[in-house]
C-alpha cells in the first residue's frame, strides 16, 4: 500500500487511483523538503490517514514561489489536481523567481539555458545553479556551489576554466591546490554535491570535453593532453605552441573537439591548428590574413564542419569573431568583439561586453547576427586585451560562467595575519592589482577602463590616512599583465606596466612620469638599493636586470621560461 503519510485521497479511501495519486505524494516530499517537516503525522496509521483526508494544508511556511504548485499537487478532488509531473515546471516559470533571465516576449525567443556559474566573491569562489528554464517562462533559480576544500581559483581568471559535459551533466574545471598553488583538474556532477580531482594531473588550464564526454582535452606545460573523464593515465597529444607566444601558452587559448576525431586549438601568433585526437603533428587549419595576430578559442558548429572562432588583430578594436569552413579559405565575419564568442542551441551568439554577457541570436546559414542582444549575465570575468572571457556551453545549452574577479564592486579590506577581516578602505570600485608602499602610507591601485577613463584603466595612488585618491597615469596601461605597480624601497616612485609593453617610471609627489625601458617589458620589482629593477619580457622566458640610464640595456639573470603566480 505503501507509506501512509504520502497516499492520496483516494487511495486512503481505497477508491481507483491513477497517476494523480503520485502527484499528490510529489506534493508532500515537495512540502517536507521546503519546511523541514513532516505534513500529516499521528500516533498511529488511523490517525494518519484522517489527516490525509480531512486535515487544512497550511502552506505559510512554504516559500511563495513553491505555494500554488503545491496548493495544486493537493488537491484532494483528483480532477482538480495538476494533471502531470511535467505541469510542475510550467507553475514554477509562472512563480516569482529571485533572478529572472529576461527573453523576448514570444515563446520562441525565451532562452532555454542552464547555468552554472562560478561567482568569485570576497570570501572565495562558488557557483550558481539555473535549472533549466522551458519555453513557457523566464524565472530562474540560483544555488550556491562552494569550490572543493582546499582549493583556490586558478591565476588566469579569465580563461574558461568550468566547462560542462556535452550533455550538461558534469562540469570540468580547474582548481589550484591552496598549498602548493599546482592547478588540479576536477570533475564536479551537476546533481552532485562533491567533486572529485584526476589523478597525474598538477598542471592545466582551458579544458574542453570530447563530443562523446568520455574525455578532457586541456592545456599544460605548453603541450595539449588528454585524460579519461573517468580518470586515468594522461597521454600527449602534440606541443601546444612556443612559450615565448605572446598569449600565454602556460594557460592555452582554447580548443574545440571534433566528431571527425581531429581538435582544432590555439598555438599563439598563429592560426588555428589542427591535430588526430589520438596524437599527431599538428598542421594548419586557419591562415592568419593581414594584422590579425592570432587566431583563438575556436568552437566546432553543429555538423562539425565550421568553426567558430575570435581574431584577433594589431588594433584591439578591430578583434572580431569568425565562422570558417574547415578546409576551406572562405569564412564569415560574424561581429566585431574584444573577447571571444560561443554559439548556444537553439541558435544564440554568446559573448561578453563590459563585463556583462549578451546572447544574440545567429541565422544558421548567413551567420550574421539579427535581433537585439539580450542580457544573460553581469559582472563575468572578461580581459579585453587578450580576448578572454571565461564562461563555457555545452551541446544541450548548459551555460557555465565566472565572475566577481573583474567587476566594478571590487573593495579593498585590511585583514590581520589570522585571516579576521578588520574593516575596508575607500569605496567599492573597478580597482585590482593593490599594492601596499614600503612607508605603509600609501596603496597605489589599478582604477580600470571606464572607471578610469582610458581604454585599459590607470594608475592612483591612496592616502591611507586620508582615504583620498590621486591619479598617477593617464595614457593607459595594461591591467592583464604581471608587474603592474612596482614600488622603491624609498615609497617615492612607481614602476608601471604601459598599454603597450614597456617600462615607465612615475614620481608620487610630482606626477612626472619618464619611461625607463620600451618595448615588451614590465617591472616586477626594484632592487633593495632602488637603482636597478627587475623586469619580465611579454613573452616570458626570462628575468632581466635593468638599471636606468642612457643607452642601458637589460641584462638576462634567468634564461628560462618563466611566469610569475
Amino acid at each position: 500500500m505503501g507509506t501512509a503519510a504520502y497516499m492520496s485521497p483516494e487511495q486512503a479511501r481505497g477508491t481507483a487511483v491513477d497517476r494523480r495519486a503520485d502527484i499528490w505524494s510529489f506534493g508532500v516530499v515537495l512540502y517536507e523538503l521546503l519546511t523541514g517537516r513532516r505534513l500529516f503525522e499521528g500516533e498511529n496509521v488511523s490517525d494518519i490517514l484522517a489527516a490525509v483526508l480531512r486535515q487544512d494544508v497550511d502552506l505559510k511556511d512554504v516559500p511563495a514561489r513553491f505555494q500554488r504548485l503545491i496548493r495544486l499537487c493537493l488537491t484532494r478532488d483528483a480532477r482538480q489536481r495538476l494533471g502531470h509531473i511535467s505541469g510542475a515546471r510550467l507553475v514554477l516559470d509562472e512563480a516569482p523567481a529571485a533572478v529572472v533571465v529576461a527573453p523576448a516576449a514570444t515563446r520562441r525567443n525565451v532562452l532555454p539555458w542552464a547555468v552554472a556559474g562560478l561567482a568569485l566573491l570576497a570570501c572565495g569562489t562558488g557557483a550558481w545553479l539555473w535549472p533549466k528554464a522551458p519555453a513557457a517562462g523566464p524565472g530562474v533559480a540560483r544555488f550556491f556551489l562552494p569550490m572543493p576544500e582546499g582549493t583556490r581559483p586558478v591565476v588566469a581568471a579569465a580563461v574558461p576554466n568550468y566547462v560542462p559535459s556535452p550533455d550538461g551533466r558534469n562540469l570540468a574545471f580547474t582548481a589550484a591546490d591552496a598549498a602548493t598553488g599546482k592547478s588540479g583538474l576536477w570533475i564536479r556532477p551537476l546533481g552532485s554535491t562533491s567533486a572529485h580531482r584526476l589523478d597525474q594531473i598538477d598542471a592545466a588550464s582551458a579544458p574542453f570535453w570530447s563530443p562523446d564526454g568520455q574525455f578532457i582535452g586541456f592545456f599544460s606545460e605548453n603541450k595539449l593532453k588528454r585524460v579519461a573523464a573517468a580518470g586515468g593515465s594522461v597521454q600527449t597529444i602534440c606541443e601546444a605552441g612556443n612559450p615565448s607566444a605572446g598569449s600565454g601558452r602556460a594557460f592555452g587559448d582554447g580548443g574545440a573537439w571534433g566528431n571527425d576525431g581531429d581538435i582544432v586549438f590555439a598555438n599563439g601568433s598563429s592560426g588555428l591548428r589542427r591535430v588526430p585526437a589520438i596524437g599527431g603533428v599538428p598542421t594548419p587549419a586557419t591562415t592568419l590574413e593581414k594584422d590579425e595576430t592570432e587566431h583563438v578559442w575556436p568552437q566546432f558548429l553543429p555538423g562539425g564542419h565550421q568553426v567558430l572562432y575570435l581574431s584577433r588583430n594589431k588594433e584591439q578594436a578591430k578583434h572580431a569573431i569568425y565562422v570558417q569552413e574547415m578546409g576551406g579559405a572562405k569564412r564569415v565575419r560574424v561581429i566585431e568583439n574584444a573577447t571571444r564568442a560561443v554559439w548556444s542551441p537553439p541558435g544564440y551568439l554568446l559573448y561578453v561586453r563590459e563585463d556583462t554577457l549578451f546572447a544574440q541570436r545567429m541565422d544558421g546559414k548567413s551567420y550574421q547576427v539579427v535581433g537585439e542582444p539580450l542580457t544573460v549575465a553581469e559582472n563575468i570575468t572578461a580581459i579585453a586585451s587578450i580576448g578572454r572571457s571565461n564562461f563555457a556551453v555545452s551541446q544541450n545549452g548548459v551555460l557555465a560562467y565566472r565572475g566577481g574577479t573583474r567587476g566594478r564592486d571590487e573593495q579593498l579590506a585590511w585583514f590581520d595575519r589570522e585571516g579576521k577581516r578588520l574593516g575596508v578602505l575607500g569605496k567599492p570600485g573597478a580597482i585590482s592589482s593593490p599594492a601596499l608602499s614600503p612607508d605603509g602610507k600609501s596603496v597605489a591601485l589599478h582604477v580600470r577602463g571606464e572607471a578610469s577613463g582610458t581604454l585599459g584603466g590607470d594608475t592612483w595612488v591612496m592616502d591611507l590616512a586620508t582615504g583620498v585618491m590621486t591619479r598617477m597615469t593617464r595614457d593607459g596601461q595594461d591591467n592583464s599583465r604581471h608587474g603592474l605597480l612596482a614600488w622603491s624601497p624609498d615609497s617615492q616612485r612607481l614602476a608601471v606596466a604601459g598599454l603597450g609593453g614597456g617600462i615607465r617610471e612615475v614620481a608620487v609627489a610630482s606626477g612626472k612620469v619618464t619611461v625607463l625601458l620600451p618595448g615588451n617589458f614590465s617591472a616586477e620589482d626594484w632592487t633593495p638599493d632602488g637603482r636597478s629593477l627587475l623586469a619580465i619580457n611579454r613573452e616570458w622566458t626570462g628575468l632581466s636586470l635593468f638599471t636606468p640610464g642612457e643607452g642601458a640595456k637589460p641584462k638576462t639573470v634567468l634564461d628560462t621560461p618563466y611566469i610569475k603566480v
